[in-house]
């Protein structure tokens, strides 16, 4: 008898996506207010000055902290204005402008947007339903009590979303031998897991050693699938 393959739905996440350009756009913005502090104390005039006489970064910069996309660059921070972020506003590196420094500080929320993003489709939450988990309340209270209050869960979940943000993230895989379902893991250290060859990952979706905002909505898909879905 053939393999039944299971084809999971196409969601763009749009909560989680929103959640993360969100995060991103303070964490610039607040970086960009202490670089004005600093250029105020110089006795230079923070409403005339910029760290580029570009035109086009000064628009870029301004879109980003305003967590506006658009047809051009609708995934919000391109990899381009990175390097330019990370000289001028005292970032330690690329990761660190598009997740963060503190991934433990935001996890909760990131949790509950991708289950409230997976619930309309039962494919992806069929394995919820167990826990009886019906709104937002329900999400952050399992969290508390299944996550936080266990620490190997915690850390376990903590581990699997930084590696996902270095792009090393695990790549679970259910493999059945005579019978018997195993759950197989391995270390992906370049590309997006997905339904496309490596070659095509890594000339489409990321080629960096971090995971860059490209595609952003498939990306988030692997989490889901990967960290959260098993």
């Amino acid at each position: 008898m053939a393999k039944l393959k299971i084809i999971l739905p196409e969601t763009k996440f749009d909560r989680t996506c929103e959640l993360i350009y969100s995060l991103a756009s303070k964490r610039v913005k607040a970086k960009y207010k202490e670089w004005q502090d600093k250029n105020k104390n110089l006795g230079l005039s923070a409403s005339r000055v910029d760290f580029s006489d570009n035109q086009y970064i000064q628009k870029s910069v301004g879109r980003i902290m305003n967590n506006k996309k658009t047809d051009e660059n609708p995934y919000l921070i391109n990899t381009d204005i990175l390097p330019i972020l990370k000289k001028n506003l005292n970032f330690h590196d690329e990761n660190e402008i598009l997740w963060g420094d503190n991934a433990e500080l935001y996890l909760e929320d990131l949790f509950v947007s991708l289950l409230l993003d997976m619930k309309i489709y039962p494919e992806y939450f069929k394995h919820w339903d167990s826990f009886n988990l019906h709104n937002e309340t329900d999400f952050r209270n399992f969290y508390k009590e299944n996550i936080v209050d266990i620490s190997n869960n915690f850390d376990r979940l903590v581990d699997g979303f930084i590696d996902f943000t270095y792009n090393a993230h695990i790549k679970f895989k259910i493999v059945e031998n005579h019978g018997v379902v195993e759950i197989a893991k391995q270390r992906v250290n370049e590309g997006i897991i997905g339904r496309i060859s490596k070659e095509r990952q890594k000339q489409e979706l990321n080629n960096t050693d971090f995971l860059s905002f490209y595609e952003l909505p498939e990306k988030v898909k692997v989490l889901a699938e990967n960290v959260i879905y098993l």
